[in-house]
């Protein structure tokens, strides 16, 4: 073994807040502004209507309420597919990166729904068996998914008991809309981090093609995501 794998074996591995605040080379900052402007958009749009359906609905406008909880389903459901599609394209990319950042395991706290605050424990749990910094992205990269699948799904399902309902008779929906979307809003802020880490480490030839990934129709991906989505998501 050579002297400089040997620092490199034993060099101190920055931690995730010193890579958050680190500074990137002016094209990395244009693709991650870009992308998390672009996914913080998303989630505003969603939360915008979401906000605005329970305002109808306290002021009795049942039938303006019921449309925007379905505009909220739909914007959430086109965000899923975003973030979806970024999980898998950072996960490709990511493979080919010898050295990979540190990441830390979800902290269940920061979520709202028992369904995530049970994959972020477990996460937790199995972030620290994993030793070695390359199991422990991909492990994180794999509960993003999962917890943004899930948290989409059920809001699917909350959404469509609400319409199919007065909207008065009951409040558990409500509430459990209310709670996934925040998860969705959490897991891509925690993307965000992850994405950010990467790109301290790619080269030029990966960062250009995450870049193209990142911007690329996620309709598209959506279409190709079923057969990668095992092994990103479970």
């Amino acid at each position: 073994m050579s002297l400089s794998m040997v620092r490199a074996l034993f060099a101190r591995r920055r931690t995730v807040r010193e890579d958050w605040i680190a500074w990137l080379p002016p094209e990395k900052l244009e693709i991650f502004k870009s992308i998390a402007t672009r996914w913080e958009r998303n989630s505003t749009m969603s939360g915008i209507a979401l906000h605005d359906a329970f305002g109808l609905r306290d002021d009795g406008r049942f039938e303006q309420a019921r449309l925007h909880v379905e505009m909220a389903n739909e914007l959430v459901a086109r965000n899923t597919v975003e973030l979806t599609h970024a999980v898998n394209v950072i996960h490709d990319e990511a493979r080919h990166v010898a050295d990979l950042p540190s990441v830390e395991p979800l902290a269940p706290e920061n979520f709202r729904s028992e369904a995530a605050q049970r994959v972020a424990h477990w996460s937790t749990m199995f972030h620290w068996i994993l030793f070695d910094a390359r199991s422990q992205f991909f492990q994180k990269l794999r509960v993003i998914g999962s917890v943004i699948g899930d948290a989409s799904s059920n809001f699917a399902a909350a959404s469509a008991e609400l319409t199919e309902s007065s909207l008065t008779d009951i409040e558990a929906p409500w509430i459990a809309l209310a709670d996934l979307e925040c998860d969705l809003n959490t897991s891509a802020r925690e993307l965000e981090v992850v994405l950010k880490s990467l790109l301290l480490k790619l080269p030029p030839a990966l960062t250009e093609a995450i870049r193209e990934g990142l911007q690329a129709p996620p309709v598209s991906a959506l279409r190709r995501s079923s057969s990668r989505r095992s092994r990103v998501s479970h």
